[in-house]
């Protein structure tokens, strides 16, 4: 995931990006990714919606939590 923050600045962003690339790379769009996506981005309950893209990836000892 720290990797992914480097290159993207949002879970749309990297969506994008990964739908623009399976175009690039098969010469056509595809629907039902298309179709996941948009979910992805809308749905309350989504997991791009439900957290955000800049939520702290650090672990935290059991008993602190």
């Amino acid at each position: 995931m720290r990797k992914l923050k480097i290159n993207f600045n949002s879970w749309e962003h990297m969506g994008r990006n990964y739908l623009m690339a399976y175009k690039l790379i098969e010469g056509k769009e595809n629907e039902s990714f298309n179709e996941a996506f948009e979910w992805l981005i809308t749905a309350k309950e989504s997991p791009w919606v439900k957290y955000r893209w800049d939520l702290s990836l650090k672990r935290e000892k059991a008993n602190e939590l």
